[in-house]
């Protein structure tokens, strides 16, 4: 710049001699009276020229400050340029790994999408299980409350033949007191009678004892009698013979009397016992008739009972095939969380990716309103220069002078700056249309993860619908059990 400064001082220097030598021809070649006139026109305009001549000076002098300005923000352009191309690579890159990325997860959706498709399956086979142990569990319950019922009825009908069976005991133990009773008073009259027989026979005997001793009297009262007077001691003898013999004839119908008595007595307790044995006879058949219900009862318990053992190992199979289903589902419950867990984490990560290129495209919407405000400005200062090579080229006197050459070296490098930031807007319109590209992007990849989890929460319900389903039937097995148990 300083050397182009010089280069136009020594040539204007060298123009103004050969003004000089054309003043001095001219002051020869006109007249003198003229030449006074003419020089002081000519010092007028040549005064003039070097007050233009100062006038351009500075705008060059300002034209090159504006130039160099000019040439540093073209170099910071250039700079800009190189950072955003930089960014832009950076940004194909990541936008190349996103699609490897997008990839994998399409590949790994899929593979969520079969699995998810297996369990449904598997879930639906369970469920077709569950509903048939269910129609299983309600033909149970019913035959168990069937059984129930019919339990009751039994129960009753044993309570009442209980109660029957207390009232015929009470009946048999108030006839067996009664008879008790009256043997009682059978056994009281005999020993009274069996008494009275023993006193007559001891009384018959002392008669029998008597009646030896007065036999032998008599033998030896005939040996001594026959000293005495034989009709006086006959008859005494004789009547107490008498005596005697009545004495024993009121004893023996004593003793016919009480042998009657005793006979009847027999007889009425032979009655009473034969009336007790035919009553008992009833009660026993009665009794007999209400043992066999008891036993027939009681088989029927033990029938029960069987089926009662039969229900309890069909629900124990029943609760092995439960548990079965349930470790089945805890695994694929488990298979599931770690399938969430790893989408969960590539969520996350996808998440944090997201936000990282959020923030960098928000740096670069700040940089890219920067370059505008920035290219705003060029072009008012752009259309100012423009203004004026519109003035500058009017002045026709300045079309063929070194500042005119300048000037559309000028104009051609305000040009070609131009021509940079129409190139440098349309790369950042290719940029802006990349970062739609990555919106949409971002925004597919968003939609995906809310598909995901909104499958995610349905697996969830559905687990927990599930798990429900399980502890209902673990309940209604548990009351089932204690029912039996009971």
């Amino acid at each position: 710049m300083k050397k182009s400064f010089y280069e136009d001082g020594i040539k204007y220097m060298d123009s103004k001699d050969n003004i000089k030598d054309v003043t001095e021809s001219i002051n020869v070649f006109f007249n003198k009276s003229k030449s006074i006139q003419d020089s002081n026109d000519f010092i007028v305009k040549f005064q003039q020229m070097e007050h233009t001549i100062e006038v351009l000076q500075k705008s060059l002098e300002k034209e090159k400050f504006e130039n160099a300005k000019l040439q540093e923000d073209r170099q910071n352009l250039f700079k800009t340029y190189e950072t955003v191309e930089q960014q832009l690579n950076v940004l194909k890159k990541k936008s190349d790994i996103y699609m490897e990325d997008d990839d994998e997860i399409a590949q790994k959706f899929n593979q969520l999408e079969t699995n998810y498709n297996e369990l449904q399956e598997n879930y639906n086979e369970i469920n077709n299980i569950l509903v048939k142990e269910k129609n299983e569990k309600r033909d149970i319950i019913n035959s168990k409350n069937n059984l129930e019922q019919y339990c009751t009825k039994l129960e009753q009908q044993r309570n009442d033949l209980e109660k029957k069976i207390n009232d015929l005991q009470n009946d048999f133990l108030l006839c067996s007191n009664k008879a008790k009773k009256s043997n009682n008073e059978l056994d009281n009259s005999l020993k009274m009678q069996k008494e009275e027989e023993d006193l007559k026979n001891q009384e018959i005997d002392i008669c029998h004892k008597q009646i030896k001793s007065l036999q032998k009297e008599l033998s030896n009262s005939e040996e001594k009698l026959e000293s005495m007077k034989k009709d006086i001691q006959q008859n005494q003898l004789n009547e107490k013979i008498k005596d005697l013999n009545n004495q024993i004839n009121q004893l023996k119908s004593k003793n016919k009397t009480l042998n009657e008595r005793l006979n009847k007595n027999v007889e009425s307790s032979n009655d009473a016992t034969h009336k007790y044995i035919i009553e008992n006879s009833d009660l026993r058949e009665k009794v007999e008739d209400q043992m066999k219900r008891i036993i027939n009862l009681e088989n029927d318990l033990d029938e029960q009972k069987s089926i009662n053992e039969n229900l309890t190992k069909k629900i124990e199979t029943f609760q092995d095939k439960e548990n079965e289903s349930k470790t089945s589902l805890i695994e694929d419950n488990n298979d599931l969380n770690q399938v969430v867990n790893d989408l969960n984490n590539e969520i996350d990560n996808l998440k944090k990716e997201l936000i990282e290129i959020q923030d960098e495209m928000n740096k670069k919407e700040e940089e890219y309103e920067l370059l505008k405000e920035h290219i705003d400005e060029i072009e008012k200062e752009n259309e100012i220069l423009n203004q004026e090579l519109i003035e500058m080229k009017n002045n026709e006197t300045l079309e063929q002078t070194n500042t005119d050459k300048k000037l559309f070296e000028a104009y051609k490098r305000e040009q070609i700056l131009h021509d940079t930031i129409e190139n440098n807007s349309i790369r950042i319109e290719k940029i802006m249309k990349e970062k739609e590209k990555i919106q949409k992007e971002n925004e597919q990849l968003n939609e995906t993860i809310n598909s995901l989890n909104q499958k995610l929460n349905e697996n969830d319900t559905t687990n927990a619908k599930l798990k429900d389903n399980i502890l209902q039937k673990n309940e209604t097995i548990n009351d089932l059990q204690n029912k039996l148990n009971n």
